[in-house]
């Protein structure tokens, strides 16, 4: 560009006629001045073009810092959050490994109480749908009725004696369960074998306590019986 400017006339030319066309001193101050202006205005055209694309270059710059910044902000919250909920799994889980230790524990001292009764004993829960099951049976009752524990954990009282014999458990089941309390009463148990004979037998029944605030119903036998007389609670 400066090249383009200045040919024209800062190589004197050789010729005659080329001296006769050569600009006077004012001519000559004028000419120079000129394209000095013009020179110093496409000068400063192209700093700014450079200038104007630095600050755009630095502008993407910065806006792509801030991003990667704020995605960064955003993944060390997410880490927190996450480190925190990972702590608190930890806990719950501490909590209910406690918790199922002491309930272990629990129906552990339950059972090793009921064996070591001379009396047939049991404990039943209440579930949500309104039924009650066995937790566990003592090994009085195994070997007067003839039931497995294996057997009858977890399941109904109709499950194991059937229907008739289950409605007789289940009405004093629940009255223990309501009040909270306990009764005597008379229940009417089959002999051993599945025969068609029954034994009515007085029966001790107790609210019971399972853990998390839950009850249950236990009961004992306590005396036989071989009349049909029912002993009032």
């Amino acid at each position: 560009m400066i090249y383009a400017l200045f040919e024209g006339f800062l190589v004197a030319p050789k010729t005659s006629k080329a001296k006769a066309m050569m600009p006077s001193g004012n001519e000559w101050a004028k000419l120079v001045t000129s394209n000095l202006v013009t020179l110093l205005g496409a000068y400063m055209v192209l700093t700014s073009n450079l200038e104007s694309n630095d600050n755009t270059f630095l502008a993407t710059v910065i806006s792509r810092l801030e991003t990667v910044e704020a995605n960064n902000l955003v993944l060390t919250s997410q880490l927190v959050t996450q480190g925190i909920e990972i702590v608190k799994l930890r806990e719950e889980n501490a909590k209910l490994r406690g918790e199922l230790t002491i309930s272990v524990t629990r129906t552990s001292l339950f059972q090793s109480f009921l064996d070591s009764l001379p009396f047939p004993a049991w404990i039943k829960r209440k579930d949500k749908d309104g039924v009650f099951r066995m937790v566990m049976i003592n090994n009085a009752y195994v070997h007067k009725f003839g039931k497995s524990k294996a057997r009858y954990k977890n399941a109904t009282d109709e499950e194991m004696w059937g229907k008739e014999v289950a409605q007789g458990f289940v009405a004093a089941d629940e009255k223990v369960f309501k009040s909270k309390g306990y009764l005597l009463t008379k229940e009417l148990f089959p002999k051993r074998g599945g025969t068609s004979e029954a034994t009515w037998h007085s029966v001790w029944k107790f609210s019971v306590m399972l853990g998390d605030e839950k009850y249950g119903v236990g009961g004992i036998v306590v005396v036989d019986f071989v009349t049909d007389t029912h002993l009032d609670s």
